[in-house]
């Protein structure tokens, strides 16, 4: 069997990291199962993740206007402005053409038995190939509020044989949109042996509190920076013993969906809490980010398909404040294994960040019980069994 897996982006976003967890995991649970993956972007570390577990990996760059293309860049404009920018993006359907063309031949070529898609975007290139072969959409995002690609999906839902949810919270979602879809829920899963805590012990007192994302807007580093504001108001003492991380950056190519660094730092100075904040990057080695913290914090403004920080981190035995909506709320049981706040609410969140910095027990209980959570629901052999099982399911109805 040959399964072709179809990605629009070649950076390590979560989406990326759970679809190395996927191919990992199918790999592990039937070595016999042949994998291609296609990549709608041009180089990036993803593709050298892929290479080294020996994947065959395809470039196909899309047009880079197409690319950044999404709902993001239609938000917040008026009717006119948006219909303007609509009209720019369509000039280049002649360029995209030819790209969808290429990419046809290119599937055909490979020949695969399941056509398995990661990304939005992508799921409507795949969809629109007018092929034989099954598809699959591993659905990682809300759907109902995308206005552009919510219609543009509906013309080719038709051509699609399954959809796999990474939450309830997502499968009723697209449900809603899609009642003719076929959908699952599979929980994602990470690497038990790679996210672990440190046995080493630091010597130091101060307590350390990070937000790991990307910069997308929704993923509420503004919310994070606000409550630094609120603990640095209401207790000062603490900035001797006390330090705040933002680990992460810019990543994708749709316009208007993302913050700058800059303009994080400018919140941070405007709310002079610079001297309380550091800025990192994203790191290759992210256990280390995870251990080096002593919570981490989950601040989504808007609810998370599924939250893969919270289950990285519950299984470095971190303990977890999480922005309690969608797929996140399904990963943790609030007061036992992390504490869950309301989404958007900085002195909710500052509370509870507060709240930890002077219970050290309560970190250590809840980072143990988090790591057993992670064990039993997340880990990578119950990922492979249910991916592999849907893959001959297909097969067989085929």
């Amino acid at each position: 069997m040959k399964i072709l897996y179809v990605n629009p982006s070649s950076q390590l976003g979560g989406a990326e990291r759970s679809l190395l967890d996927v191919i990992c995991a199918v790999c592990d649970r039937d070595p016999w199962i042949e994998i291609v993956v296609l990549i709608t972007a041009g180089d990036g570390p993803l593709v050298a993740e892929l290479t080294a577990i020996g994947v065959k990996v395809i470039l196909l760059e899309l047009p880079r206007k197409i690319a950044q293309l999404g709902d993001s860049d239609l938000k917040n404009r008026g009717k006119i402005a948006s219909l303007f920018a609509l009209v720019s993006k369509l000039s280049v359907l002649a360029e995209f053409g030819r790209y969808w063309q290429n990419l046809r031949r290119t599937v055909a070529d490979i020949a695969p038995n399941i056509i398995h898609s990661n990304g939005l975007k992508t799921h409507l290139l795949v969809a629109s190939l007018r092929t034989n072969t099954p598809i699959i959409w591993h659905l990682r995002d809300f759907i109902g509020s995308r206005s552009l690609i919510k219609q543009l999906l509906k013309l080719f839902v038709g051509r699609v044989t399954f959809a796999v949810a990474i939450s309830q919270a997502i499968a009723r979602d697209w449900q809603a949109v899609f009642p003719q879809l076929a959908i699952e829920t599979i929980y994602n899963a990470i690497d038990l042996d790679k996210y672990q805590p440190h046995t080493t012990v630091s010597a130091s007192s101060s307590v350390k509190i990070g937000l790991i994302a990307t910069y997308s807007l929704w993923k509420g580093h503004d919310i994070f920076i606000q409550a630094i504001g609120q603990i640095a108001k209401q207790a000062p003492e603490l900035k001797s013993t006390v330090k705040f991380y933002i680990i992460g950056g810019a990543i994708y190519e749709t316009n208007r969906s993302q913050h700058s660094r800059a303009s994080l730092q400018q919140l941070a100075s405007d709310l002079d809490v610079e001297d309380w904040l550091e800025f990192i990057d994203f790191q290759r080695d992210i256990v280390s980010s995870y251990n080096m913290l002593d919570i981490v914090v989950h601040a989504s403004t808007q609810p998370e398909p599924f939250g893969r920080t919270i289950v990285e981190a519950m299984a470095c035995e971190k303990a977890v404040i999480v922005s309690k909506a969608g797929g996140a709320a399904e990963l943790f049981d609030c007061g036992t294994d992390g504490i869950g706040v309301p989404p958007g609410d900085a002195i909710a969140l500052a509370a509870a960040i507060q709240h930890l910095i002077d219970s050290p027990a309560q970190r250590i209980a809840l980072g143990k019980a988090g790591r057993v959570t992670a064990s039993k629901r997340f880990n990578r052999d119950r990922l492979g069994t249910e991916i592999v099982s849907l893959y001959h399911q297909i097969a067989l109805r085929k």
